[in-house]
């Protein structure tokens, strides 16, 4: 009776295993996006020199003219081909990615630092709560926009996982800052900003490096 007994509890625990539905997991989408920002003047400032140097979408402290263009900007942190933001609801939560493409490169042989590969179309992905990305309509002079996870994939995909694993870790906002100034001297027609990277870049590092555009152009990156 003992055995019988067993065996239909297995039975039913068996059938209540496979009967379970298929679920499929929910389909994650951007909402919107901004238009794509191509275009600002990189400016820095050599100690070596003592001059100031600019070049259009990536900041470096010298005159590449005669050099191979893609391969100093490969080299350079600050760059970009463009970037924007896109929006996404997760979790009954608004965020905003800020895709920011660029030439950049690697050693095929890094243990020798041999054979530089430029790669034409690399891309970080910036994820920024709704209070974070709001501090840009801010009438403040400076904000810093300070994103809780960030990944180098650009796909929805890429972007959920980011995601997935804020949620599990439950990490601060404490990833690559985005400082911005949106009043340049008194200037709000101006503005300066540094692109996010993992060197966690400040309001202070705006004093000898920075993009500058003007303002208006600048806020196409809002969405809404």
């Amino acid at each position: 009776m003992k055995k019988l007994l067993v065996l239909a509890v297995i039975a039913l625990v068996s059938f209540s295993v496979f009967s379970q539905q298929r679920i499929n997991r929910e389909e994650l989408s951007f909402t919107s996006e901004s238009e794509k920002i191509t275009n600002a003047t990189g400016w820095e400032y050599s100690e070596y020199s003592g001059k100031w140097y600019s070049n259009e979408n990536f900041i470096y402290s010298g005159n590449p003219e005669g050099w191979n263009l893609k391969r100093i900007i490969s080299h350079c942190t600050n760059k970009f081909n463009y970037f924007q933001f896109k929006r996404l609801d997760y979790k009954s939560q608004i965020y905003y990615v800020l895709f920011v493409y660029y030439i950049g490169g690697f050693y095929e042989y890094p243990e020798i630092f041999e054979d530089w590969v430029i790669t034409e179309n690399s891309c970080w992905s910036y994820i920024y709560t709704k209070e974070e990305y709001e501090k840009i309509k801010s009438n403040s002079r400076e904000v810093s926009l300070c994103s809780i996870e960030y990944t180098s994939g650009k796909t929805i995909d890429d972007i959920r996982m980011a995601l997935e694993r804020h949620y599990k870790y439950k990490r601060e906002n404490f990833y690559c800052h985005f400082p911005i100034q949106l009043k340049v001297d008194g200037d709000d027609s101006i503005v300066r900003f540094l692109l996010p990277n993992n060197s966690n870049a400040s309001q202070k590092s705006l004093e000898t490096q920075y993009f500058e555009m003007n303002k208006e152009d600048f806020m196409k990156i809002l969405i809404d």
